[in-house]
């Protein structure tokens, strides 16, 4: 390999290694219930009438360009943690801070800061 080349995957190393650090640290200051959430892994069974269109279009984030919000709603144990879990690690891994927080945390938040 002449210098060159090796000067390139150099670079080229320190760049990936600087976006993976870049991610992992946006993902643990988002502060998930599961930081491993993948909207790939999710389960589209028939009694939890989840729209796999609606998810798959979630997907590129555009949602967020349009500063549009997400709210899920469903029963206990319909998996609503994991697929906002799952859409904030995706947003993470295309470089969006993001922060989880459950509805009584926000309402005292926005209590204190009127406050």
């Amino acid at each position: 390999m002449s210098f060159h080349e090796r000067l390139a995957l150099l670079a080229d190393a320190e760049y990936d290694s600087r976006h993976d650090n870049n991610i992992r640290r946006l993902i643990k200051n988002a502060k998930f219930v599961n930081s491993s959430a993948s909207l790939g892994n999710i389960e589209y069974l028939p009694d939890r009438h989840l729209n796999r269109d609606l998810l798959e279009s979630l997907a590129d984030n555009e949602y967020i360009r349009q500063i549009v919000n997400v709210i899920l709603i469903g029963a206990t144990g319909s998996g609503k943690t994991y697929i906002s879990n799952a859409l904030d690690v995706n947003a993470c891994q295309s470089g969006y801070k993001t922060r989880y927080i459950r509805l009584p945390e926000l309402f005292g938040e926005l209590e204190a800061a009127r406050v």
